[in-house]
């Protein structure tokens, strides 16, 4: 059992960083929770209860399952990609992971059992959608073809569990429905954020491509890659500045916002001007710290809220 456990550890120090994991899931969620209660107008910003908690947890364990189960559908290729992962040398098994994704699984489903009927029954739907994405949705040689229609696929996850996360303070003084347009935007938004984080970490210098590594930089090209980062993080500012002018927010968090728009089209225009190693993973750092940033400011402005105003 000791030796399993130390196993798992080094795993996830390799491929899922627990703690720093974590702190990103809850960025996100915590961020959403706050911002979706702002956009109501909330004299009381919510931030914890046992749901919100429950929701928080969830989101964390799901993308680690996601994590895993990509281990299960990549074996192949990565043993051949990366030789020097603990999965390719076989100081990890596969039985090994399997036994942590079952665990992680029934863990998930224990805790959403003591949530709301909405909250469980959003779940079995993050849960059979994470399944198809397992099996590529029975289409893998169409998706194979489009990286496009690949990414897209597997990034609709992320509306269900964000919505997931909302339905987590709905029952106390969120009333959704009732500001539908802004909520889908606010959804669509944090969609977006996790596909810059996906397309910018793998967004790789030429000298790091390898036949047997699918990237976005590969596929598509460093120019292409690059309008299409660019192009992500202006759409994100501009839903932003949608929910900040329609909601109860500061003015000034609009020019806030705006420079830290600024900051990751610097650095991708660089990396398209001189896609090396460097550049390459400035945009990986510079996507994930952009992200941050936005939920971090979030956070801050529902703190003051609920205890300045």
């Amino acid at each position: 059992m000791i030796k399993y456990l130390i196993r798992i550890k080094k795993y996830t120090d390799e491929r899922f960083p627990i703690i720093q994991s974590f702190i990103f899931a809850n960025l996100l969620c915590i961020s959403i929770i706050i911002t979706s209660q702002i956009i109501m107008n909330n004299k009381t910003v919510l931030l914890f209860n046992c749901k919100i908690l429950i929701g928080c947890i969830t989101f964390f364990l799901v993308l680690f399952h996601l994590r895993l189960m990509d281990e299960f559908k990549d074996k192949k290729k990565d043993k051949i990609a990366y030789p020097d992962r603990m999965l390719s040398k076989g100081l990890i098994s596969l039985n090994d992971l399997k036994i942590l994704l079952f665990i992680i699984i029934i863990l998930e489903i224990i805790i959403n059992i003591f949530t709301s009927l909405q909250m469980f029954l959003i779940y079995l739907c993050i849960f059979i959608y994470s399944l198809l994405m397992y099996k590529d949705f029975f289409l893998k040689k169409l998706l194979k073809k489009s990286t496009r229609l690949y990414l897209i696929s597997h990034q609709i996850i992320f509306y269900i569990l964000f919505y997931y996360i909302i339905a987590s303070t709905k029952e106390y003084n969120l009333k959704i429905f009732d500001n539908s347009k802004l909520f889908f935007l606010l959804i669509i938004m944090y969609c977006l954020l996790m596909t810059l984080f996906e397309i910018g970490r793998k967004t790789w210098s030429r000298d790091r491509e390898n036949k047997m590594i699918d990237t976005y930089s590969k596929a598509w090209g460093v120019k292409n890659v690059s309008f299409v980062l660019i192009f992500l993080v202006i759409i994100i500012y501009l839903i932003l500045s949608i929910i900040i002018v329609k909601s109860n927010f500061s003015f000034l968090m609009l020019l806030l916002i705006f420079s830290y728009t600024v900051f990751p089209i610097i650095i991708i225009i660089k990396y398209l001007l001189k896609p090396n190693y460097k550049n390459s993973k400035n945009v990986q750092k510079s996507t994930t710290f952009y992200i941050i940033l936005l939920t971090l400011t979030f956070i801050i402005t529902g703190l003051a809220l609920k205890f300045y105003k």
